[in-house]
């Protein structure tokens, strides 16, 4: 059985490939797939929008300094 994690990792992957000159998509991406494991790890499926929201603030206050 294919973990959601795991179709999301190789999708974001390929994304950060394509995009690797951009550090604020980077670290935004790899912040959401660490979310996405340990939700697994809780054994939930998936993280709610308001986490993903909350991640996207973060990095994005990051890159404006």
């Amino acid at each position: 059985m294919i973990k959601n994690s795991e179709v999301f990792d190789e999708v974001t992957d390929q994304a950060m490939k394509r995009e690797n000159r951009n550090d604020f998509y980077a670290g935004f991406i790899g912040k959401l797939q660490w979310a996405m494991r340990n939700a697994e790890r809780n054994n939930r499926e998936s993280i709610s929008l308001d986490e993903i929201t909350e991640l996207a603030e973060e990095m994005e206050a990051k890159t404006k300094k």
